[in-house]
Protein backbone atom coordinates (compact mmCIF):
# COMPACT_ATOMS: atom_id res chain seq x y z
CA UNK A 1 0.00 0.00 0.00
CA UNK A 2 2.74 2.11 0.91
CA UNK A 3 4.55 1.66 -2.57
CA UNK A 4 1.30 2.19 -4.48
CA UNK A 5 0.56 5.49 -2.61
CA UNK A 6 4.21 6.97 -2.97
CA UNK A 7 3.90 6.21 -7.08
CA UNK A 8 0.82 8.06 -7.34
CA UNK A 9 1.95 11.06 -5.27
CA UNK A 10 5.39 10.81 -7.58
CA UNK A 11 3.08 10.86 -10.56
CA UNK A 12 0.48 13.89 -9.12
CA UNK A 13 3.64 16.30 -8.89
CA UNK A 14 5.18 15.03 -12.17
CA UNK A 15 1.99 15.72 -14.01
CA UNK A 16 0.47 19.04 -12.59
CA UNK A 17 0.12 21.91 -14.86
CA UNK A 18 2.11 24.99 -14.76
CA UNK A 19 0.27 28.50 -13.91
CA UNK A 20 -0.25 30.70 -16.90
CA UNK A 21 0.68 34.36 -16.30
CA UNK A 22 -0.85 37.03 -18.22
CA UNK A 23 1.44 39.23 -20.46
CA UNK A 24 1.60 42.04 -22.99
CA UNK A 25 2.31 40.07 -26.01
CA UNK A 26 2.41 43.05 -28.73
CA UNK A 27 2.06 46.56 -28.89
CA UNK A 28 1.92 47.08 -32.90
CA UNK A 29 2.85 50.41 -34.55
CA UNK A 30 2.53 51.35 -38.49
CA UNK A 31 6.31 52.37 -39.01
CA UNK A 32 8.32 52.11 -41.78
CA UNK A 33 4.81 52.69 -43.91
CA UNK A 34 3.59 50.11 -42.26
CA UNK A 35 5.48 47.61 -43.64
CA UNK A 36 4.66 44.59 -40.74
CA UNK A 37 1.31 44.61 -42.16
CA UNK A 38 -0.61 43.19 -45.13
CA UNK A 39 -2.85 45.65 -46.52
CA UNK A 40 -5.97 45.60 -48.88
CA UNK A 41 -7.30 48.69 -50.48
CA UNK A 42 -10.75 48.46 -51.00
CA UNK A 43 -11.59 51.58 -51.44
CA UNK A 44 -8.20 53.71 -52.22
CA UNK A 45 -10.30 57.39 -52.94
CA UNK A 46 -8.37 58.49 -49.70
CA UNK A 47 -4.96 57.64 -48.84
CA UNK A 48 -4.27 56.07 -45.89
CA UNK A 49 -1.77 57.63 -43.47
CA UNK A 50 0.61 55.86 -41.11
CA UNK A 51 2.17 57.09 -37.88
CA UNK A 52 -0.96 59.95 -38.29
CA UNK A 53 -0.61 63.14 -36.59
CA UNK A 54 3.24 61.74 -35.33
CA UNK A 55 2.38 58.82 -33.46
CA UNK A 56 3.72 55.75 -34.89
CA UNK A 57 1.00 53.53 -33.39
CA UNK A 58 -1.94 55.60 -34.85
CA UNK A 59 -3.42 54.77 -38.60
CA UNK A 60 -6.12 56.30 -40.40
CA UNK A 61 -7.79 58.52 -42.80
CA UNK A 62 -7.23 62.34 -42.66
CA UNK A 63 -10.48 64.36 -42.59
CA UNK A 64 -11.93 65.45 -45.34
CA UNK A 65 -15.87 66.11 -46.41
CA UNK A 66 -16.71 64.49 -49.33
CA UNK A 67 -14.43 61.56 -50.30
CA UNK A 68 -14.53 57.71 -49.00
CA UNK A 69 -11.74 55.45 -48.20
CA UNK A 70 -11.86 51.96 -46.90
CA UNK A 71 -8.66 49.66 -45.79
CA UNK A 72 -8.08 46.34 -44.45
CA UNK A 73 -4.95 45.64 -42.75
CA UNK A 74 -3.64 42.22 -41.29
CA UNK A 75 -0.92 41.19 -39.27
CA UNK A 76 0.17 37.77 -37.68
CA UNK A 77 1.18 37.89 -33.61
CA UNK A 78 3.15 35.05 -32.34
CA UNK A 79 3.31 33.70 -28.53
CA UNK A 80 6.95 34.23 -27.61
CA UNK A 81 9.50 31.39 -28.06
CA UNK A 82 8.11 28.09 -25.93
CA UNK A 83 4.71 29.33 -25.04
CA UNK A 84 0.78 28.96 -26.76
CA UNK A 85 -1.17 31.90 -25.97
CA UNK A 86 -4.99 31.40 -24.36
CA UNK A 87 -7.50 34.23 -23.06
CA UNK A 88 -6.66 36.60 -25.95
CA UNK A 89 -7.19 40.44 -25.44
CA UNK A 90 -6.70 42.94 -27.96
CA UNK A 91 -7.30 46.52 -26.56
CA UNK A 92 -7.15 49.99 -28.55
CA UNK A 93 -8.47 53.48 -29.32
CA UNK A 94 -10.83 54.46 -32.31
CA UNK A 95 -11.78 57.47 -33.76
CA UNK A 96 -14.39 58.40 -36.20
CA UNK A 97 -17.87 59.32 -36.79
CA UNK A 98 -20.79 56.87 -38.07
CA UNK A 99 -18.88 54.27 -39.11
CA UNK A 100 -16.77 51.31 -37.52
CA UNK A 101 -13.10 52.06 -37.87
CA UNK A 102 -12.28 48.99 -36.65
CA UNK A 103 -13.37 45.85 -37.32
CA UNK A 104 -11.48 43.28 -34.68
CA UNK A 105 -11.18 39.75 -35.84
CA UNK A 106 -9.09 37.48 -34.43
CA UNK A 107 -7.86 34.46 -36.54
CA UNK A 108 -6.32 31.07 -36.15
CA UNK A 109 -2.73 31.64 -37.64
CA UNK A 110 -2.83 29.00 -40.98
CA UNK A 111 -6.46 30.13 -41.64
CA UNK A 112 -5.38 34.04 -43.13
CA UNK A 113 -7.95 34.00 -45.32
CA UNK A 114 -10.55 33.13 -42.44
CA UNK A 115 -8.95 35.56 -40.35
CA UNK A 116 -9.84 38.76 -43.33
CA UNK A 117 -13.14 37.57 -44.30
CA UNK A 118 -15.06 36.73 -40.88
CA UNK A 119 -16.24 38.81 -37.87
CA UNK A 120 -15.24 38.07 -34.58
CA UNK A 121 -18.34 38.36 -32.26
CA UNK A 122 -16.46 40.79 -30.06
CA UNK A 123 -15.76 43.40 -32.62
CA UNK A 124 -15.21 46.34 -31.41
CA UNK A 125 -15.93 49.33 -34.27
CA UNK A 126 -16.93 53.03 -33.61
CA UNK A 127 -20.45 53.72 -34.45
CA UNK A 128 -23.20 56.59 -34.05
CA UNK A 129 -24.69 59.85 -34.68
CA UNK A 130 -21.27 61.85 -33.95
CA UNK A 131 -17.83 62.08 -33.42
CA UNK A 132 -15.99 59.91 -31.52
CA UNK A 133 -12.65 60.47 -30.64
CA UNK A 134 -9.65 58.02 -29.07
CA UNK A 135 -12.56 55.99 -27.69
CA UNK A 136 -11.15 53.31 -25.98
CA UNK A 137 -12.46 49.38 -27.07
CA UNK A 138 -11.37 45.99 -26.16
CA UNK A 139 -11.77 42.50 -28.17
CA UNK A 140 -11.91 39.70 -25.52
CA UNK A 141 -11.47 35.82 -26.94
CA UNK A 142 -11.14 34.55 -23.08
CA UNK A 143 -12.91 31.55 -23.09
CA UNK A 144 -13.52 30.50 -26.92
CA UNK A 145 -12.14 27.26 -27.18
CA UNK A 146 -10.89 28.51 -30.84
CA UNK A 147 -8.38 30.86 -29.17
CA UNK A 148 -6.86 28.60 -26.40
CA UNK A 149 -3.39 27.34 -26.95
CA UNK A 150 -2.80 29.03 -29.62
CA UNK A 151 0.78 30.00 -30.88
CA UNK A 152 -0.31 32.88 -33.04
CA UNK A 153 -3.63 35.06 -34.31
CA UNK A 154 -4.04 37.69 -36.55
CA UNK A 155 -5.02 40.75 -36.09
CA UNK A 156 -7.37 42.45 -38.43
CA UNK A 157 -7.82 46.23 -38.66
CA UNK A 158 -10.65 48.04 -41.00
CA UNK A 159 -10.13 51.50 -41.48
CA UNK A 160 -13.50 53.29 -43.15
CA UNK A 161 -14.79 56.78 -44.28
CA UNK A 162 -17.69 57.00 -46.14
CA UNK A 163 -19.43 60.01 -47.97
CA UNK A 164 -21.12 61.64 -44.48
CA UNK A 165 -21.02 65.06 -45.81
CA UNK A 166 -18.66 65.45 -42.75
CA UNK A 167 -15.37 67.02 -41.77
CA UNK A 168 -14.17 63.47 -39.82
CA UNK A 169 -10.69 61.44 -39.02
CA UNK A 170 -10.96 57.51 -38.31
CA UNK A 171 -8.25 56.24 -36.99
CA UNK A 172 -6.97 53.50 -35.00
CA UNK A 173 -4.53 53.77 -32.28
CA UNK A 174 -2.39 52.07 -29.67
CA UNK A 175 -3.04 48.24 -30.80
CA UNK A 176 -2.07 45.88 -27.98
CA UNK A 177 -2.34 42.04 -27.63
CA UNK A 178 -2.89 40.35 -24.07
CA UNK A 179 -2.83 36.60 -23.65
CA UNK A 180 -2.32 34.23 -20.76
CA UNK A 181 1.56 32.39 -21.90
CA UNK A 182 1.34 28.55 -21.62
CA UNK A 183 4.53 26.85 -21.17
CA UNK A 184 4.81 24.13 -24.11
CA UNK A 185 5.59 21.26 -21.69
CA UNK A 186 8.99 19.10 -22.34
CA UNK A 187 7.92 15.33 -23.20
CA UNK A 188 7.79 13.39 -20.12
CA UNK A 189 10.66 11.46 -18.94
CA UNK A 190 10.54 9.11 -16.13
CA UNK A 191 13.11 7.23 -13.89
CA UNK A 192 12.20 3.83 -11.54
CA UNK A 193 13.63 4.77 -8.14
CA UNK A 194 13.66 1.89 -5.09
CA UNK A 195 14.95 2.15 -1.54
CA UNK A 196 14.44 -0.28 1.08
CA UNK A 197 11.94 -2.75 -0.59
CA UNK A 198 9.72 0.87 -1.79
CA UNK A 199 10.08 1.92 -5.43
CA UNK A 200 8.33 5.18 -7.16
CA UNK A 201 8.17 6.38 -10.78
CA UNK A 202 10.08 10.09 -10.67
CA UNK A 203 10.36 12.41 -13.25
CA UNK A 204 13.52 13.14 -14.92
CA UNK A 205 14.48 16.73 -14.86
Amino acid sequence: MKRMLFTLLALAIAMAPSVSSAALVAALDFTDSGSAWTVIADDPGLPLVYELDGDPTNVGIAQDTTNSGQYRLSQEVFAPAGFTMSNIMVTFEASGFSSWVMDGRLGLHDEPEYALASDYSGRGGVSGDGVVVDAAKSLDASGDPDYTGVDSVFINVEIVKGLAGVWQANNVRNIQVFADLNPIPEPASFVLLGFSGLFALVRRR
